[in-house]
């Protein structure tokens, strides 16, 4: 039956819930209409704190988050440790919140990880790190969030929706995800991403609409990536509508309004590890350049010129042909990087198709 915990409290971990689960094979299932409501976490998990030794098995099945807090990770939910599955389904998070991670966090630190997040929504949550979703796979493992995974008015420093951290072969692929009016004060107001080493990241049939980033870049999605000749980022089949990159003080924030792409090393076309064919981009706006596209890598114009007209970073609108051709070239030092690349804001040369008599 339906088991609720509200008002709770803990002074370090887990003001709901801490599970802490040793030996191999292990399982917990948490279901059936369980709510968490206004639980706190002096330090993390304020709801649920989960941690583990060995490969264990974590299912969370129709489980509801609301008003929970934590000063650190995981205003709703904080996971670490070495799991074999973990799974979510049917979950909400409504208006939880923390310094650094507000709906959910989960550090992947074991190898052949599976995770599965489905129909999981998150609805006003806030968090520095990121408002909605954090996670860290670093070790070879294979990441999946799948099916009406909803983020609506999130809001963070960095990533207001999804803050993604991708390495060490890991794959990590978003299918049918919707991003609404999410926002961050800095680096991406949907989707945020790092990868490298071999990290591999996939959105598919997903949008991200009005998505904004205040002083920063990437108003839909920033995407950062290390080590080019290993790493992949592709897009197939997404919306990024309305979305915005804001700073009109500042000369290095306020591009890309869609999509911010920053890529640091060497990047061969012909390797098709980076692939926006897949991207519907309309009406977004950038206070600097970059309306809908901003990348910043070494010899971007090969990049643009590779395959038919471009089509590796050719977007996609209604009734209309395009044209991707480099702009004006700048120099734009990467905060993270502490280096000077050459910029490439994307021009995209639209036309009406002409009717055939």
């Amino acid at each position: 039956g339906l088991c609720s915990f509200t008002d709770c409290h803990a002074d370090y971990y887990g003001g709901g819930l801490y599970a802490r689960i040793d030996g191999v094979n292990s399982r917990l299932i948490l279901q059936d209409g369980l709510i968490f409501k206004r639980c706190t976490g002096s330090q993390g998990g304020g709801g649920i704190q989960l941690y583990s030794y060995y490969n264990i098995s974590f299912v969370i099945n129709k489980v509801s988050f609301i008003e929970c807090y934590a000063s650190w990770f995981g205003g709703g939910i904080n996971i670490e440790g070495g799991y074999e599955t973990l799974k979510f389904n049917g979950t909400l998070f409504e208006r939880c919140y923390a310094n650094e991670v507000g709906g959910l966090s989960i550090y992947v630190y074991n190898e052949n990880v599976s995770l599965e997040l489905i129909s999981i929504t998150f609805i006003g949550c806030y968090g520095d790190y990121a408002g909605g979703l954090f996670i860290r796979a670093r070790i070879s493992s294979q990441v999946t969030s799948l099916g009406q995974c909803q983020f609506q008015d999130c809001s963070g420093e960095d990533g207001g929706g999804i803050y993604l951290q991708i390495s060490n072969q890991c794959l990590f692929e978003i299918n049918n995800a919707s991003l609404k009016n999410c926002s961050c004060t800095y680096q991406s107001g949907g989707l945020r991403a790092s990868i490298e080493s071999g990290g591999k990241l996939i959105i598919d049939s997903s949008q991200f609409i009005q998505c904004q980033c205040n002083r920063g870049n990437g108003g839909g999605i920033f995407v950062e990536i290390n080590f080019p000749s290993q790493s992949s980022f592709i897009i197939k089949d997404t919306l990024i509508q309305e979305c915005k990159a804001l700073n009109s003080s500042f000369s290095q924030l306020g591009f890309g309004g869609g999509l911010f792409l920053g890529v640091n090393g060497d990047y061969d076309p012909s390797s098709k590890l980076i692939d926006l064919r897949g991207m519907k981009i309309y009406n977004n706006t950038a206070d600097k350049y970059g309306q809908s596209l901003y990348i910043v890598m070494r010899d971007v114009v090969r990049l643009c010129q590779y395959g038919i007209l471009g089509e590796y970073v050719k977007e996609e609108e209604e009734e209309l042909e395009q044209d991707v051709k480099p702009d004006t070239k700048e120099g734009f030092t990467f905060p993270y990087w502490g280096i000077i690349l050459i910029a490439v804001p994307i021009r995209v040369n639209r036309r009406k198709e002409k009717s055939k008599k």
